[in-house]
């Protein structure tokens, strides 16, 4: 019984300051400004996760996108490699209506199981998934859309946001300290039983 509340504890205290420092930000798809993240830790590999959709071109819930695909006109297509956007220009920087990490597309690791992320994978959750390597400065993230608010033309607005969370991944030795303390406990326990 001590064992087993011993480990938790040791879990916690190794997992408790990456879930504490985890950042969560709104991308609006009405700004092509996007949004800034806090400085980044140089050195430190974080997990960015994003969610949701949004709908974009017109306010209409059946035409929207998500960090790495869009669904219009009955079709659903990832912009990549940059056949068309769906505005009828091409473009060979951006993703057209991808989520853009410091103005640049990602390959978005997506997920149709839950369990295994691959680059350029449609989510059913529009769950997805991205690691970056802190420089010490903040990150810019923004939706690639050239027309994402038009004021003359109301039927050429976007609407809603994607959400995003930046986690530290925990570095390789924390988890074999974590390793190293568990091992003796649970052979202690082993020869107790």
């Amino acid at each position: 019984m001590r064992t087993g509340l011993l480990v938790i504890v040791l879990v916690v205290l190794l997992v408790y300051p990456v879930l504490a420092d985890t950042e969560m930000l709104l991308v609006p798809a009405t700004n092509i400004n996007g949004v800034m993240t806090s400085a980044l830790s140089a050195g430190q590999l974080y997990m960015f996760s994003c969610s949701g959709t949004y709908s974009f071109g017109r306010d209409d819930p059946s035409v929207w996108a998500d960090a790495e695909w869009c669904f219009t006109s009955g079709i659903l297509a990832e912009y990549w490699p940059f056949p068309k956007d769906p505005y009828g220009t091409s473009d060979e920087v951006n993703d057209v209506l991808d989520l853009c990490v410091n103005d640049r597309a990602v390959a978005w690791l997506g997920t149709t199981n839950g369990l295994s992320w691959t680059p350029h994978t449609y989510s059913p959750t529009h769950e997805y998934r991205f690691f970056y390597a802190g420089t010490g400065d903040p990150v810019k993230l923004h939706i690639a859309d050239s027309r994402p608010f038009t004021p003359l033309d109301e039927t050429d607005t976007n609407a809603g946001h994607l959400a995003v969370s930046i986690t530290p991944v925990p570095e390789p030795s924390s988890i074999v300290a974590l390793g190293a303390l568990l091992t003796p406990l649970l052979a202690f326990r082993r020869r107790r039983a």
